[in-house]
């Protein structure tokens, strides 16, 4: 029990580190869902594993949705991508 705590405290420690030195968006949102990963670890200890799964993929939808947002955001991400030579169908 104790080498989940710390290793849970070990990727909150690393991930919220990474998360003030990144200046990349797609980075962050990456050191977002680590976090979330060792809360999850973090939150076990104390409550169910429902409850636990319940926070982490709370926090991926939310990281996800942070992404999406994000790419909507840039207008070259945005513009639909130029097709390939090879035929489809």
């Amino acid at each position: 029990m104790t080498l989940l705590y710390w290793g849970a405290v070990l990727i909150v420690f690393i991930a919220a580190l990474m998360l003030l030195l990144t200046n990349n968006w797609r980075n962050t949102l990456a050191y977002l869902g680590f976090l979330y990963l060792g809360v999850f670890g973090l939150t076990l200890i104390h409550w169910t594993l429902s409850m636990a799964a319940v926070k982490l993929v709370t926090g991926w939808m939310a990281a996800t949705i942070l992404g999406i947002t994000r790419s909507a955001l840039d207008p070259h991400l945005a513009a639909p991508q130029e097709r390939s030579s090879l035929p489809e169908g």
